[in-house]
């Protein structure tokens, strides 16, 4: 019975050759808790030894050391994060493609017409040029009848943007001699639409170009645009308003176009 009874020691935990830094401190850890717990599963051993006090210090001396003196927590807080089993991992955020395809390009007032449409065609013949229906608008028979001038415009399934108006004059069907643009997007074939500088508009041709007061409303001012073409019998025709910004154009056979009021 003389001298120390001897100590079991559970054996050692191996951590692999291959651990990282944070896993290895992370290991330490668990070192020191695997002695600490096998010296207190065996303190009725050794509580027996008058050397058990200093063999318990120095074996959670030697494993602090060992640590670097980091606290356990810290050791843990930059392990990487995994899912919970049952988990999924977030969905992608990415947009859904968008359709990039531009809309079709409208087509343009000139001294020829609007787009595939001629000045001088009847009604149907203009409808199937521009591949579009024309309907007619309110008071259209009583018009014709009692100026021999009235409107067209776009059907509702036409596609286009609202602020067309077709003039038919003439006998009979009539003939569309006139387009007028009174909002929308619309430009003439020189990029003239509507909220344009009246310079703009000079620039066009400067030595064929008429400026003179509406008839509408004297803070007006109507500019005529004349073609090229001298022998040409079709103008176009831009109304500003005091600020010299365009607020509505139209072109056409140079005598429906001088129809201050349109049809009325």
């Amino acid at each position: 019975m003389g001298g120390s009874p001897s100590i079991t020691r559970r054996p050692q935990v191996s951590l692999g050759a291959a651990a990282t830094s944070r896993d290895a401190t992370t290991a330490r850890w668990v070192r020191f808790t695997s002695i600490r717990d096998t010296v207190v599963a065996q303190e009725p051993i050794v509580r027996r030894s008058p050397l058990a006090p200093l063999l318990l210090a120095v074996a959670l001396t030697t494993v602090a050391c060992s640590a670097g003196g980091e606290d356990p927590a810290d050791a843990s807080s930059g392990s990487p994060v995994t899912a919970s089993p049952g988990t999924s991992p977030p969905e992608s955020s990415s947009a859904e493609p968008q359709d990039t395809a531009e809309p079709a390009a409208l087509p343009v007032l000139s001294w020829r017409g609007f787009g595939d449409l001629r000045f001088g065609m009847t009604p149907d013949e203009a409808a199937s040029a521009l591949g579009v229906e024309l309907v007619r608008t309110s008071g259209y028979t009583a018009s014709r009848a009692e100026t021999g001038c009235a409107y067209l415009e776009p059907g509702p399934a036409s596609g286009l943007p609202s602020g067309l108006g077709f003039m038919v004059t003439g006998r009979g069907e009539g003939v569309i001699n006139r387009v007028d643009v009174g909002e929308g997007p619309y430009r003439t074939d020189g990029g003239i639409g509507i909220g344009d500088d009246r310079a703009a508009v000079e620039a066009l041709q400067p030595e064929g170009i008429q400026a003179q007061p509406s008839e509408v409303a004297v803070d007006l001012t109507v500019i005529t645009v004349n073609p090229l073409d001298d022998s040409a019998s079709t103008v176009e025709a831009f109304t500003v308003d005091p600020d010299g910004v365009v607020i509505s154009f139209q072109a056409g056979e140079r005598e429906e176009v001088s129809y201050s009021e349109g049809c009325s």
